[in-house]
């Protein structure tokens, strides 16, 4: 639906949808009017019942005819966008011009009928639940005219018997297990319909709890013996019988589920998952071209891992290259946002992604499989003859990423994560492409797309100051740059002097919008160390100096070189350090402080200044090994060499 093209619902509240959004109608005579009118489309509706329907029958005023018209004139303003869409005054009534299959009422029933001819019991169960799909709740939900009672109930009835038609397909088609919570909360909600009782106690039968589905008939005569004295009808009667010996006639079915693709949506789907391009990118051409660079023979992506510490711009650059690119993917783009390092919940299991994956490329919810290597299976042989590109964001890790990679060589895949994924690296020949700050002129830059050339030019200075705080993060600089934009006319040296304490500089980088606050960003990763990780990542920050080689870190976090290799291996995974030389290890500022912050939060001062004394002790006693103290008859102090340092395995 695109434009100005309108469509109609009825089966909930009433609404008008058209290619901007959904409009209530805000009055309740108009709803009322378009109610009827929808209900009767391409017939006349009498004016008497309208303005009986409004006035409830014999209580309407000698003005009801002149209220109905201003309430047909309001709905005329509204539909005349759509010009295919007229309501017309046609002898003693008014009349609806539109194609029914724009109301979901007409559009449901006419889906019905097509489940009906459909040539397998699958297909047929498949296509009734889309047709229930249309339903939001209530029908004529927030019209309250006694007139349309009768109508309102007799919807009601049509949805359960279609939905009774659908759940008795599914359980006689294999589906028995997925079907019985659902039959439990109806058989509860509607006590009195002896259908959806044996289609529960068939289910609970062919689910294997055969004492549940007595149960379940013992509950239904009871209750119906209690309220009308009377005992359920035959058919309910059989069916407990033949429960009860275990006939092979409440056998499931052997079912071979066929790929059903959803209807309207053809086995050539091509998504478009892409979000938006970031706006304002900038630099980053020597990262773009090494994806450029990672292509096979036939000119297309095969994998590759873009990994960095969060707010370093991952997920800009994959965006910005695969819109750069899109027109090698003729076959559609597909994303995924697998929440490795996010806010709150789990990261996204394989198993939804995958099935994301499936239903955008067109496959029926229903005939998606339930296990996992089927649903891989599947994927892959979808895609496989199809020239295709898989983003996956935010990958917590390689047996996260595995499952969404598709078969095909003429497939691309890009992911982004915080950690390394080595193992896609080394096993599945990921192209790894790291991130680091960009440049001072990027910086600028990024200062110049937001804020323009001459606001930028005019306080040079202030500008050299910010760009030094932020250190070239990108995050950083968005945020500088966005609350810069918001007042034009406050001077760049404020946002400067609030940046330049290094001790409140993360503060004034933090935001209510935890995808806009660096502080909040880093926490993620954080969140995700182990205990002794995470000591260590605090220890580092408050450690004086830029970089700090093996033997130094060991005696800052008391451990023995070996443990504090693995710790800061597992920290460079994490784009918390970098490894800057062989042997040297270093921080981002800004990461530094974070992590400098974290070690005042949870670290005791005693824990503290202990880390101090043994990197101290280890400087000074490599000092002394190494003869670089002042002049050989000054005289040398003794010290014992800590402990902590002792224990290293050098």
């Amino acid at each position: 639906m695109t434009g100005d093209r309108l469509e109609f619902g009825v089966l909930g509240p009433v609404v008008v949808r058209h290619g901007h959004g959904e409009t209530r109608i805000a009055k309740a005579q108009q709803r009322c009017v378009l109610a009827m009118l929808l209900l009767d489309v391409g017939r006349v509706v009498p004016l008497d019942r309208i303005t009986g329907a409004l006035w409830e029958g014999d209580g309407a005023p000698r003005t009801a005819r002149n209220g109905v018209q201003r309430a047909v004139s309001d709905l005329r303003r509204v539909l005349a966008v759509d010009p295919d869409v007229r309501l017309r005054y046609q002898t003693l009534g008014y009349l609806l011009e539109v194609d029914p299959a724009r109301i979901d009422l007409h559009r449901f029933r006419a889906l019905v009928v097509r489940a009906r001819e459909a040539v397998d019991g699958e297909g047929r169960a498949a296509a009734l639940r889309q047709a229930l799909g249309l339903w939001r709740g209530e029908p004529l939900a927030d019209v309250t005219a006694p007139e349309l009672a009768v109508v309102k109930q007799a919807l009601v009835d049509e949805h359960l018997s279609v939905l009774e038609e659908c759940l008795d397909w599914e359980v006689r088609t294999g589906r028995h297990a997925a079907v019985v919570p659902e039959l439990r909360l109806l058989v509860a909600a509607h006590p009195w319909r002896e259908r959806l009782h044996g289609l529960l106690m068939l289910a609970l039968y062919r689910e294997g709890r055969p004492a549940e589905a007595l149960q379940a008939f013992h509950d239904v005569r009871q209750a119906f013996s209690a309220e009308t004295g009377t005992d359920p009808g035959p058919e309910l009667r059989r069916l407990f019988h033949l429960v009860l010996r275990n006939d092979p006639e409440l056998d499931a079915p052997v079912v071979t589920a066929p790929i059903v693709v959803a209807p309207g949506a053809g086995p050539a789907v091509v998504p478009r998952q892409l979000p938006a391009p970031p706006k304002g990118f900038t630099g980053r051409d020597r990262e773009l071209a090494a994806l450029d660079r990672d292509t096979g023979p036939d000119g297309t992506l095969v994998l590759s891992a873009i990994g960095g510490p969060g707010g370093i711009g991952k997920t800009w650059l994959a965006l910005q290259w695969a819109h750069r690119h899109a027109d090698r993917f003729p076959d559609g783009q597909l994303f995924v946002d697998l929440r490795g390092f996010s806010r709150g919940g789990p990261p996204m299991t394989p198993a939804a992604a995958v099935r994301g994956f499936l239903e955008a490329l067109g496959v029926a919810p229903r005939s998606v499989p339930a296990d996992l290597d089927a649903r891989v299976r599947l994927f892959r042989s979808l895609v496989a003859d199809r020239r295709l590109l898989v983003v996956a964001d935010n990958a917590r890790s390689a047996d996260q990423v595995v499952p969404l990679l598709p078969g095909s060589p003429r497939c691309a895949v890009v992911v982004t994560s915080r950690n390394r994924l080595a193992d896609l690296v080394t096993r599945h020949g990921a192209q790894p492409v790291r991130l680091d700050a960009v440049t001072e002129q990027e910086s600028r830059q990024v200062l110049v797309g937001r804020l323009g050339e001459d606001r930028v030019a005019a306080e040079p200075a202030a500008v050299r100051e910010l760009l030094a705080c932020c250190g070239g993060f990108p995050l950083a600089l968005a945020i500088v740059a966005g609350r810069a934009a918001a007042h034009p006319d406050f001077p760049l040296s404020a946002p400067a002097a609030e940046l330049r304490d290094a001790a409140t500089r993360l503060s004034v980088l933090d935001d209510d919008d935890p995808s806009s606050s660096l502080p909040a960003v880093l926490s993620w990763s954080h969140a995700a160390l182990t205990d002794e990780q995470a000591r260590a990542y605090a220890l580092l920050g408050v450690a004086a100096g830029a970089d700090l080689d093996l033997p130094a870190a060991a005696s800052l976090v008391g451990r023995t070189t070996s443990a504090t290799r693995s710790v800061l291996h597992a920290l460079e995974d994490n784009h918390l350090v970098r490894q800057q030389a062989p042997g040297r290890w270093r921080m981002h500022p800004l990461i530094k402080l974070h992590a400098a912050e974290l070690a005042h939060r949870d670290l005791t001062e005693a824990d503290r200044d202990a880390a101090h004394g043994r990197l101290v002790d280890f400087h000074l006693n490599t000092a002394h090994a190494s003869g670089m103290l002042p002049g050989p008859r000054t005289p040398r102090p003794t010290f014992s060499l800590p402990p902590s340092a002792a224990a290293h395995d050098r």
